[in-house]
């Protein structure tokens, strides 16, 4: 894995520069979208970060606009310099990019298509999988430009990508690459001098437009340097953010080759990604996986994916966001408590989230207790926060909530998530101080005019208000409505949002906001219950649904609900089926609170490692059948499920571990596992290489035992003739054995002909 790129010195040449500015923190204006070089005002887009008063907003200015020729190149600079946190207020001082920059691991993404599922959803299922390919063949965003092909005929990509699920970072890097490039330091091997950032959701409502004219629009300065890049492409760099947000389909078929020729900006971009537009000019671009199908007609150089968080990068994070070691500490220990938030926290908005939270719970004098068992409860908590800073004691605070409640169900039911000034207006958002909290300005062309529109902070913190839009006691949606779109819904649209509309039936999350918005309908909350209740009697046939509708059932949080829901429940068959940690975890809280266990538990094939039987533990062992096959347990997660029976009475009567990647290093395990589970008859072990000293490690664990096996698979385990004896003990200890399956190992032929001899007239034992 490619070492952690944290630009140490770029990081003490900004503090250094704070620190002259009066030592005042982040004191720093994000100028977006400056129209003129001479105008005598700041035309600011997004959000404004004054920190110092008029005497700083004009010294900055002076900074910008000091001589032409390095004019946009200041303004990336500085725009690309800050980030802002998630609960930061209207005015608030944005933070330097690299207190809170944790640089990621890429990885090689391969594009295929993309399932009908929650893009979060989706990538939460493979995140195990990324962070073991991440140790084999990440890189860092230094690497994006290496050059690729064979050896003698390597050469520069021209394209590259770089994919990520909605908070995995994708705006961070590409900020933090171009401040990365301007201030000099060594990436790319220094090879552009050229850098031109674009926003597609800047530009999506730009009209017919030439190259020439796009760049005036973006920034009068970049206009002027035109010609100068246009007769540089070499030496340019196009860092393209958030195709998905784009919104436009790209016309390759009018792709124009003129950069003074007018065309519709999707044909400028179009022209630019597929080369007939500045073919020598480089280009990067950020996504998400699901607009990958708008670069399907262009050679991709490159394309790599953003791996996420691993515990090291929350570790990391948390140190960044909290100052104070001690505070930071003790939120990670807080984080590492509650299993579900913490599994969440793999990816990067989250973890934001989850320290913004901890770190204002810590601060209270109270030190009440904060409960964080599920998605819900992590952004009730968050939510909660803001509005108590921002707008508990203003008026209107219940109105405003309310308004961006159904500004965000309109979008979510409608596919929406960047929302127009009238839809701001219609749905009556009108409080700046509590709205702009949770909805951020986004600046945008119109021709040549320059507007607004307006974004939630993250697509899940839009999820959420959603979800609560359905609940409030005024509510003109009937549940009924909602949940029709739910089930008639194929592209994984509400996935997030029924987790929450589930979530905030619980009474929990209302004990929360009491006194900030109004008690929910009981009678809604009971027929979002009974609905839950029907659908997971009924869904058992869709596996993806199924589990879907157990996360529903895990943050309702409720017993007495999961009881009801799961009572004729007597197996849980998602064989087959990628599990995410988020997954298994649900699994295990499910099987802890159920009152009788399930029969059969099947997860074979189910992607399972190591991490995920941590999530799974301890409840496992309550299952009668436990078919665990085809997944990469290893020794190290037997390890976990025998150390989960130590001392315990268990139900197991069968365990089914065929191809589980084993070695003779699990023998002791299986020794634990037989002596907790009395009752076990059948145990599949074929496909392992369990070996001779494990068979030997086995057999001595059945000695004494009480209770007898009835079944016991081993073939292909690698087995030679030094296991007869092993083998001898185990027919002898075991007098209820019925079936030894040992073909397919490497006996020799006076080995066989020994263990038959011996056994052959044992009744009922089939060898």
């Amino acid at each position: 894995m490619g070492a952690r790129c944290y630009l140490p010195s770029l990081g003490l040449r900004l503090r250094e520069r704070r620190r002259r500015r009066h030592g005042e923190r982040g004191r720093v204006c994000a100028c977006q979208g400056a129209r003129d070089a001479g105008d005598s005002t700041l035309h600011s887009v997004g959000k404004t970060y004054k920190t110092g008063g008029e005497d700083i907003f004009i010294k900055i200015k002076n900074i910008f606009y000091k001589d032409n020729s390095g004019v946009y190149r200041e303004f990336l600079l500085k725009l690309t310099s800050l980030t802002q946190d998630y609960n930061a207020r209207p005015g608030e001082p944005a933070v330097f990019l690299l207190e809170r920059m944790v640089t990621p691991i890429l990885i090689p993404y391969y594009h295929q298509q993309e399932t009908k599922e929650h893009e979060l959803l989706a990538r939460g299922k493979k995140h195990e999988e990324l962070m073991k390919r991440a140790q084999r063949e990440g890189m860092t965003c230094n690497n994006l430009f290496d050059p690729i092909g064979y050896i003698g005929e390597k050469k520069h990509p021209r394209l590259v990508i770089v994919v990520g699920i909605p908070g995995s970072g994708k705006t961070m890097l590409s900020k933090f690459i171009v401040h990365s490039l301007l201030s000099g330091e060594k990436v790319f091997a220094r090879r552009f001098k050229h850098i031109v950032l674009i926003t597609f959701r800047e530009i999506k409502d730009v009209g017919e437009v030439s190259l020439a004219e796009l760049f005036s629009v973006m920034h009068s300065c970049l206009g002027k340097k035109a010609d100068e890049v246009f007769t540089n492409q070499k030496r340019t760099l196009f860092v393209m953010d958030g195709l998905d947000e784009f919104g436009k389909s790209l016309h390759y078929a009018n792709a124009c080759t003129d950069p003074r020729k007018t065309a519709t900006v999707e044909a400028i971009i179009a022209a630019l990604v597929n080369g007939n537009l500045l073919p020598k000019a480089s280009v990067l671009i950020t996504t998400r996986p699901i607009a990958m199908q708008q670069l399907r007609e262009v050679n991709v150089d490159r394309a790599v994916e953003i791996t996420g968080f691993s515990n090291e990068d929350k570790i990391a994070f948390f140190n960044k966001f909290d100052q104070d070691r001690s505070l930071a500490e003790r939120a990670l220990k807080l984080l590492q408590e509650n299993e579900t938030v913490n599994t969440l926290c793999q990816n990067p908005s989250f973890c934001h989230i989850a320290a913004i939270t901890l770190k204002e719970h810590l601060q209270k004098s109270d030190h009440s207790e904060i409960i964080l068992k599920s998605m819900t409860d992590l952004f009730t908590q968050y939510v909660f926060g803001l509005i108590e800073h921002r707008g508990r004691g203003s008026r209107g605070a219940k109105e405003i909530v309310s308004s961006l409640a159904n500004i965000a169900l309109k979008g979510v039911q409608q596919n929406i998530q960047i929302f127009s000034q009238k839809d701001l207006e219609e749905c009556v958002v009108s409080s700046y101080e509590l709205g702009s909290t949770f909805i951020n300005k986004v600046f945008t062309c119109e021709g040549i005019k320059q507007g607004s529109c307006y974004s939630f902070s993250h697509l899940t913190m839009q999820e959420f208000f959603a979800a609560i839009a359905v609940h409030l006691s005024h509510s003109t949606r009937p549940v009924s409505d909602i949940v029709k779109a739910i089930e008639d819904s194929k592209d994984g649209r509400f996935d997030v949002f029924q987790r929450f509309f589930c979530g905030l039936a619980s009474s929990t999350p209302w004990k929360v906001f009491e006194g900030i918005l109004d008690p929910p309908s009981a009678d809604s909350q009971k027929e979002i219950i009974e609905w839950l209740n029907r659908s997971m009697k009924t869904q058992k046939v869709d596996k993806h649904r199924f589990i879907s509708l157990l996360h529903c059932v895990h943050e309702l949080h409720d017993r007495k609900s999961l009881s009801d829901a799961t009572r004729s429940m007597t197996e849980i068959d998602l064989s087959r089926t990628r599990l995410s940690l988020p997954d298994c975890a649900a699994i295990s809280w499910i099987l802890l609170q159920r009152e009788e266990p399930v029969k059969t538990l099947n997860l074979s094939g189910c992607g399972i490692g190591t991490e995920e039987m941590k999530r799974l533990q301890p409840e496992l062992d309550r299952c009668k059948r436990l078919l665990l096959s085809l997944n990469e347990i290893r020794d190290s997660g037997l390890r976990l499920l025998a150390d989960g029976m130590l001392g315990r009475e268990g139900s197991l009567e069968t365990l089914a571990l065929y191809q589980c990647s084993l070695t003779d290093k699990s023998g002791s395990s299986l020794s634990v596992i037989l002596k907790a589970n009395t009752g076990l008859k059948i145990l599949e072990l074929s496909g392992n290489k369990i070996g001779d000293s494990g068979l030997r490690l086995l057999a001595d664990g059945m000695l004494g035992r009480e209770g007898s096996l009835e079944t016991l698979d081993l073939q292909y385990c690698s087995l030679t003739d030094k296991s007869i004896p092993a083998l001898h003990d185990i027919i002898i200890t075991n007098k209820a054995l019925r079936e030894l399956r040992v073909d397919v190992n490497d006996f020799s032929e006076e080995g066989k002909k020994e263990l038959r001899s011996k056994w052959i007239h044992r009744g009922g034992l089939h060898l």
